[in-house]
Formats: C-alpha cells, sequence, structure tokens
C-alpha cells in the first residue's frame, strides 16, 4: 500500500505521531494522578464545568486561526506554548507553595489533550490528497497508538526512580524533540502541499471573529454538522461521567500517587495496545462490511452494556473493563468513524467544522455534566449518576441514528461542488439511480490509472 516515493514522507508522519502519542500518555497519567491524590477526586466535577470554559476560550482561538496559517506553523505555536507552560507547572510543583496549580496542570492537559489530536489530523489532511490518506493513515494512527504504549511503559519504569512531578519534564521533552522534527521536515520540504491560502484584511480581528461567524452560518445550513453536534454533546456527557465513575475507583483502590501513577502508565499501555490491535486489524473490516453508518453505531451500543455492568458491579474488574472500552474504542473505532464523516464536508469547513465542535457543543456538556456530579455527590450512591450517564448514552445513540441519516445527503451535496455535472437533473437526483450511475463514474475515473481518462 505504500509507494516508493512516500516513504520518507510516511516515516516523518508516523515518527511524529509516535512521539504524540508519548507525550499524551505522560501528560495523562502525572495529570491523573497528581490530581486525584494531592487535590482530590471529588473536586473533578466542579474542575470539568471550568474545563468547559477553557474549551470554549482555547477553541474559539483555534477556529479563528486553523484555516487561516499552515497547519505546520500553528503546531509550532500549540508545542512552545505547551514546553513553556509545562515548565512552569513543574516548577510551581517543586517549590510546594499552592494547591492550586494541580487543576490547572489537569485542565492544561485535557484542553492540550483535545487540540494536538484534532490538529494533527488538519496537519495530515494539508499533507496528504485523498485516496493516499486513505491508504497511509491507518499506519500514521497505529504510531499514536504505539508511542502511548511506550509513554505508558515509561510511565511504569521511571515513576519509582523520579517521582510522578519529574514526569513533567519527560512530557516537556518530548514535545521539544516532536517541535525539533517538525521544523526540520518542513525546513526542508516548504509550507504543506494542500494547504489554500485564505486572502488576508488589514484587520487580523474582524478576519478572526468572520471566519468562527461563517463556519456558524455553514453549522446552521448543515444537517450533518447539526446532527454531529447533537451526537457529541450526548457523547461528552456519557464519556465525562464513565470517567469520573471509573476514576472513582481507582483512586479509592490505590492508597499513593506513585502507585496510582504506575497504574495508569499500565493502564496506558494495555488499552494503547488493544487500540492498536483494533485499528489495524478489525476498524478497516467493520467500515469494510458494515459500512460507516453501522460502524457510527458500535460505540454507543457497547457504552450501554458498559453502563449496565457499572450499575451490577461498581468493582475494580467493572472499572478496568470500562476503561478499555473509553480508551481503546474511542481513539480505535470512534473517532476514525467521525472522521469519515466530516470529511465529506467542504474542504474549505472541515477545519472550521471540527473546532466549533470543541469551542460550542463540548464546553456545553461539560458543565451540565459538571453540574449533575456535583448535585449527585450528595447521595453518595454511584447507581445515580451511572443512571444518568446510561441515559445519556441512550440519547447519544438515537442522535447517531440521525447522523446516519444526513450523511449522504451531504455527501452527495459535497460531491456537486466539488465535481462539475452538466446535467442539472441528474445532479439534483440525489441518491437515486442517476446520482448512482454518476458516481459509479466517478469511481471508475478515479481508479483509472490514465491520468488523462474521462468519462462521460
Amino acid at each position: 500500500m505504500v509507494k516508493e516515493s512516500e516513504r520518507r514522507l510516511l516515516a516523518y508522519f508516523f515518527l511524529f505521531f509516535v512521539l504524540l502519542g508519548v507525550g499524551l500518555a505522560l501528560g495523562r497519567g502525572s495529570a491523573d494522578a497528581l490530581f486525584f491524590k494531592r487535590y482530590g477526586i471529588e473536586n473533578l466535577p466542579i474542575v470539568y464545568a471550568v474545563l468547559g470554559g477553557g474549551l470554549a476560550v482555547t477553541s474559539l482561538v483555534y477556529a479563528a486561526y486553523a484555516d487561516r496559517i499552515p497547519s505546520e506553523r500553528f503546531f509550532l505555536f500549540l508545542f512552545v506554548g505547551l514546553v513553556f507552560l509545562v515548565s512552569i507547572v513543574w516548577f510551581l510543583i517543586r517549590q510546594g507553595q499552592t494547591q492550586s496549580v494541580f487543576p490547572v496542570y489537569f485542565l492544561l492537559f485535557e484542553i492540550g489533550s483535545e487540540l494536538l489530536p484534532l490538529h494533527a489530523m488538519l496537519y495530515v489532511s494539508q499533507n496528504l490528497e485523498t485516496l493516499q490518506a486513505k491508504r497511509l493513515i491507518p499506519i500514521i494512527l497505529a504510531g499514536s497508538q504505539i508511542g502511548r504504549i511506550a509513554g505508558g511503559a515509561i510511565l511504569v519504569l521511571v515513576v519509582p526512580l523520579m517521582g510522578v512531578p519529574n514526569v513533567l519534564l519527560l512530557w516537556v521533552a518530548i514535545s521539544g524533540l516532536s517541535l525539533w522534527l517538525l521544523w526540520r521536515h518542513h525546513r526542508r520540504s516548504g509550507v504543506s502541499p494542500y494547504y489554500r491560502r485564505i486572502r488576508r484584511s488589514r484587520n487580523l480581528l474582524r478576519q478572526a471573529v468572520e471566519q468562527v461567524h461563517q463556519g456558524l452560518r455553514f453549522s446552521r445550513r448543515s444537517r450533518l454538522i447539526r446532527a454531529s453536534f447533537v451526537s457529541l454533546f450526548f457523547m461528552v456527557m456519557s464519556f465525562y461521567i464513565l470517567s469520573y465513575g471509573v476514576n472513582l475507583i481507582y483512586t479509592q483502590h490505590f492508597p499513593t500517587e506513585e502507585s496510582l501513577g504506575r497504574f495508569f502508565g499500565l493502564l496506558a499501555a494495555a488499552t494503547s495496545g488493544l487500540a492498536l490491535f483494533v485499528q489495524l486489524f478489525v476498524t478497516g473490516r467493520l467500515l469494510d462490511r458494515f459500512g460507516v453508518k453501522r460502524t457510527n453505531l458500535i460505540y454507543p451500543v457497547t457504552s450501554i452494556s458498559v453502563y449496565i455492568v457499572l450499575i451490577v458491579s461498581f468493582t475494580l474488574p467493572a472499572a478496568i473493563l470500562a476503561s478499555f472500552h473509553k480508551d481503546s474504542l474511542t481513539s480505535a473505532v470512534r473517532a476514525p468513524t467521525r472522521s469519515l464523516f466530516f470529511n465529506v464536508l467542504p474542504d474549505y469547513m472541515q477545519g472550521r467544522a471540527r473546532a466549533l465542535s470543541l469551542a460550542l457543543v463540548m464546553p456545553t456538556a461539560l458543565v451540565i455534566a459538571g453540574g449533575m456530579l456535583v448535585w449527585m455527590q450528595k447521595s453518595q450512591e454511584p447507581a445515580i449518576f451511572l443512571v444518568a450517564g446510561l441515559i445519556a448514552t441512550v440519547l447519544y445513540l438515537l442522535s447517531n441514528i440521525r447522523m446516519n441519516a444526513a450523511y449522504v445527503q451531504t455527501l452527495m451535496a459535497t460531491l456537486r461542488e466539488r465535481v462539475f455535472l452538466p446535467n442539472r437533473k441528474t445532479s439534483e437526483a440525489g441518491i437515486g439511480e442517476a446520482s448512482g450511475r454518476v458516481v459509479d463514474e466517478l469511481i471508475r475515473g478515479v481508479r483509472d490509472h490514465n491520468d488523462s481518462a474521462s468519462y462521460a
């Protein structure tokens, strides 16, 4: 599947995603262990609500600039900011003068763990054409899972030797190495080849606001984006309520931050290993056999099953099962499937649509989920918030069914934008016989090795 001319480019992206995965695994384990043991998991619902506001601000800024500058330049800004902020957090932790540094670090990781993978996919799309991406993205994403496995193994080995706080220095070093690799590659190869420069105005702030406004207008018109926003809303509620439940079990079971940090390392390695296996050997077959729409229903159905298990047995084995579900299937099944839904949108709106989902939908869902958990903490009964999460998951399944209904309609609309169809009646035929015939001809043209071939 890899052509001779693509090997160097593939090797670069594979290594880049490996480093990205290592850094995220180190950040995840250290942020969770420090927050749960030094600040208290009972404060997690409040931090969820604060995280919603932080994601709203950072994502709006991202949405305003994501499509305006080459993705590699934006990545440089992200890595420089990450190295600077994590270094300051490490220094404050070593000083030991304030407890507020632990929720700040937790929030920093959560925001970074959303923006970095999101921008990484935009970065890939600006460097690989569509057919090339379909062949190479599974290998590139496998690099991310291998990195998470390596990051989990590093946590297991270094936490007993240097303690959890010093893991932050390792994350800084990995981010610095990623920054150098990115700079070195584009110094040689230049700007991302599929980046489309947007004409700039003198008023940069006005242009940034206009970019966001255009994304909002398009979102209101697009049935697929509206359905995906509703789906994401209930998914976020389901995911974070589930995360609160399993982390509550882990915090009660492991007495120290070192033991919890080592466990998180083992868990990251194991869940990433399963995600890698599913991604390489299962996801492609699921998409090929059942299609995008049916595969889109797998994650909510398994989420319902996991919630039922936790309601019946709120124990460590059930929590580990839930972690394998939310950490492995999210990256191996849900993420690539959702990405395929966004890929049928017009190219000039994909970056903003993804960013607006973070800026508008996730913050709202996090604030509501955090408020519900704060109120439900008074009962001291896990079944109450687990039932609320189960209801959110059922609504997530129903919203995915609506999302599937909008997929084909959006695909045909985008196809009409990208391809000139001289027969207006044919181009408006929707998913009927005439439209199917046109699509078949387009597929033949794409697969034809003769670049000059054309089909009526």
